[in-house]
Parts: structure tokens; sequence; C-alpha cells
């Protein structure tokens, strides 16, 4: 690897990591946590691509054990935000719906999100803005073509091509 691109590489890890740190969230009603908020958007989106909202699917997409999935799930059907309720058929398999609170706090998200972004869209201007997709794209396209482009399941294993519930 050339030093040019060793240094692009280090500078591209740095801002990267600078990214994390400052990741920004709406402010947050009292009383929920950001797991949370992201947990019913993760919902709501399964539930825009009709698709059902399982445990597993929302523990895969949003990188939190099983474990903690089930935490955040009671506390939000505790707080009226989510049912629960198990599939016909299979006693073992559960469904997550969102309640109409459930439905207004993740538009209420939704929208101070997109408010964000669309900010950030001014802020970089619309040349820029055009740039960092096209190059985002690409490098999308170098990950689905490299041998280890097959996105992960639930259990870590490589999944088949479209075979993740957070594409």
């Amino acid at each position: 690897m050339s030093e040019s691109l060793a240094a692009l590489r280090d500078e591209m890890f740095d801002i990267m990591q600078r990214m994390r740190q400052h990741r920004a969230m709406p402010p947050l009603p009292d009383g929920i946590t950001r797991g949370e908020m992201n947990t019913l958007m993760m919902c709501a989106m399964l539930e825009k691509r009709g698709e059902v909202a399982r445990p597993g699917a929302i523990a895969t997409c949003t990188h939190a054990t099983p474990g903690a999935v089930s935490q955040t799930l009671k506390a939000l059907e505790e707080k009226g935000y989510i049912m629960r309720t198990r599939t016909q058929g299979d006693s073992r398999a559960v469904r997550i719906s969102l309640t109409d609170a459930g439905h207004e706090l993740e538009d209420a998200g939704r929208r101070m999100h997109d408010e964000r972004l669309m900010d950030m869209l001014a802020y970089i201007g619309e040349d820029d803005a055009r740039e960092f997709v096209r190059i985002m794209g690409r490098m999308l396209q170098f990950n689905e073509e490299h041998p280890w482009g097959k996105p992960a399941s639930a259990d870590g294993a490589q999944a088949e091509k479209g075979g993740t519930p957070c594409a």
C-alpha cells in the first residue's frame, strides 16, 4: 500500500471514529431511551416494508443481543408503545406491532432525524452531497463484489444476498 493511501486510510478511520463519537440523536421524550427509540424506528421500518417485526430481526438490525432486545421490548410494551402477539401456528414466534402511541413517537423521531439530515445536506451543498452519494455507491459496489461482501445473518454466519431484514 502506498504511503498516500495509508495516510488516507488513517484519516478516514479518524473521521469515522469522530463521527461515531458525535452521533446525534433527536431529543428524546422523558422516559424513552435511545435503544427504545431505535427499536421503535426499526419496527416501523419493517412494518412499512410489509414485513413482520420479530425480536430476532430487531436484534440483527440494531446490533443488539436478543436479551437486550427482549428487555427493550418489555419496557416499550409497559409504556404502551408496542404490542407483542404470538403467531398463529407457532406459539414460540412473536410479532411486534406499534400501537398508535408508538407510531406517533416514531413519526416524531423520524421527522426530526430527517430534518437533521436535510440540514446536513444543505450544509455540505448539493454538489458535495451528490459526490458523497456517488462515492458511497462505489464503496457499496466494492463490498458487494468482494469475497467478504455477503451480509452477516443473526448468528454471525454469512447470509445469502438479500437475506438480511435490515437491507
